[in-house]
């Protein structure tokens, strides 16, 4: 387990589970989102059969309305599986990340207007070595902590906590 002594979370819910006070980082209904979306695709794709059937029926009357209908289901398919995809990459994540250490390389914060008034937003740009690839990895992550604007933000350096399942599917918490 790594030190969480000077440990910076980025986001306070991610807490309990970096400390190891908890079993599994916090998940937000991502199973749940996920399967209400697959619940969602199936009937698309049995519509879109009907659809296709329909088509192949109407041997050269093909009306305007169906065309239209065509797009809309399109659509909506490459919107839901884009959803399942993301929240499939979450799902794996929570489930077969592991906690890696990486480092804050820089931080700022500031005051931005949000939906509920001024928020004090945290940037943090971050870097961590991959277990799988060697590579070092940077990126920046941006949240609303109001309880930090009276602090002192982290310098270079400190230590940040990382799950990380690859190189293109990881969260700083």
């Amino acid at each position: 387990m790594m030190n969480t002594e000077n440990l910076f979370i980025v986001d306070p819910f991610n807490a309990p589970f970096v400390r190891g006070e908890s079993g599994r980082p916090p998940d937000y209904l991502t199973g749940a989102v996920f399967a209400v979306i697959v619940l969602f695709i199936l009937p698309m794709i049995a519509l879109n059969m009907l659809v296709v059937e329909a088509l192949t029926q109407a041997e050269g009357d093909v009306t305007g309305s169906l065309i239209l209908v065509v797009l809309v289901m399109l659509t909506v398919d490459l919107i839901l599986l884009g959803a399942a995809w993301w929240f499939w990459r979450r799902y794996s994540l929570r489930r077969h990340g592991e906690l890696i250490g990486g480092y804050v390389v820089r931080t700022h914060g500031e005051v931005r207007p949000g939906p509920q008034g001024n928020e004090y937003v945290v940037t943090v740009w971050y870097r961590f070595d991959s277990p799988r690839s060697g590579k070092s990895i940077t990126g920046t992550i941006a949240l609303a902590r109001n309880d930090l604007a009276e602090t002192s933000l982290p310098q270079a350096d400190e230590p940040v906590a990382i799950l990380y399942h690859s190189d293109r599917n990881y969260r700083v918490m």
